[in-house]
């Protein structure tokens, strides 16, 4: 193990396959055993950062789950002598991966990419080897890094370092956004209509959305047409009203709007019960700096 700005990092080395238990905060590794002696040489390892897990899918599971890894990468990389790839799972196809890649100057041949799709019964992730049934193996004579597991999911984690970790995390776009935009009086995400996780897609009723629009003037934002995902933020932080539905889309870009009224749509009751404690968090962050309103 290792640390890097506080956060703990595991090392394993010659890694076939992993997944983790959300119940025990475990990692499972089952490992290559067919490597001769003579190839386990520094020079030819492969260092690869596992920083996903089975629920990659779903935009604020991969967000707050794996993504907020990457401000690390570079440090953890400079460790390595620059040879450190990211394992990440490329199938389906996720336009917010490329954007935080892209925003962490992660280059697309530090990616080892995965292009074999999993079945919707691995997101349940409790002991399952979705790797093996996949028969998905990472590249032979490898040290792998590990990351600390955190999951929207989790029963048990540390809440203030959880909520350190998405203030640090915040931050680092919060330098790179421009405040001095005109202000949006009101700003409406819809719901996209792709690369959403199959299982969560959803039909939404905006009426009484549209109703409050009534007669005011509005940006509604295909999100799905954004490139940098600065452009999508500046659009956040300038916005005084917020209209997004209950989900990923709320807990991603809500952390960004500040001193603004968020109107959100389709309330799932998400942040109650057993798997909450995550959820509630998030929506503390979002009240710290704006009102939220649950209209439907």
């Amino acid at each position: 193990m290792f640390t890097v700005d506080n956060e703990n990092f595991q090392i394993y080395e010659n890694v076939k396959q992993y997944w983790f238990c959300l119940r025990s905060d475990k990692f499972n590794i089952i490992y290559h055993d067919n490597v001769k002696t003579n190839e386990r040489t520094q020079d030819n390892k492969t260092y690869i950062l596992l920083f996903e897990n089975v629920y990659q899918g779903a935009f604020a599971h991969w967000f707050f789950d794996s993504a907020i890894f990457l401000q690390y990468y570079h440090k953890l990389n400079e460790k390595f002598n620059g040879k450190l790839k990211i394992f990440t799972i490329n199938n389906p196809e996720r336009k917010y991966k490329k954007m935080l890649f892209d925003f962490f100057d992660i280059p697309k041949e530090n990616i080892l990419y995965c292009h074999k799709e999993l079945t919707h019964i691995h997101r349940l992730s409790r002991d399952n080897k979705w790797m093996s049934e996949k028969n998905i193996t990472l590249p032979e004579n490898n040290i792998c890094i590990t990351c600390p597991i955190i999951n929207l999911n989790n029963v048990n984690f540390d809440k203030t370092n959880y909520k350190n970790r998405i203030y640090k995390f915040k931050e680092l776009f919060y330098k790179k956004i421009d405040k001095n935009l005109p202000t949006i009086e009101n700003l409406f995400f819809p719901r996209n209509k792709a690369q959403n996780l199959s299982v969560n897609n959803r039909k939404i009723n905006y009426d009484r959305v549209y109703n409050t629009l009534k007669n005011k003037q509005y940006i509604e934002y295909d999100t799905m047409n954004t490139e940098k995902i600065i452009d999508q933020i500046n659009l956040l932080v300038n916005s005084k009203n917020f209209f997004v539905d209950y989900g990923s889309s709320l807990w991603v870009n809500g952390i960004f709007c500040e001193n603004s009224n968020i109107f959100v749509s389709n309330n799932l009751d998400q942040h109650n019960g057993d798997y909450g404690h995550c959820y509630n968090t998030l929506l503390e962050i979002l009240k710290e700096k704006n009102n939220v309103y649950f209209i439907s």
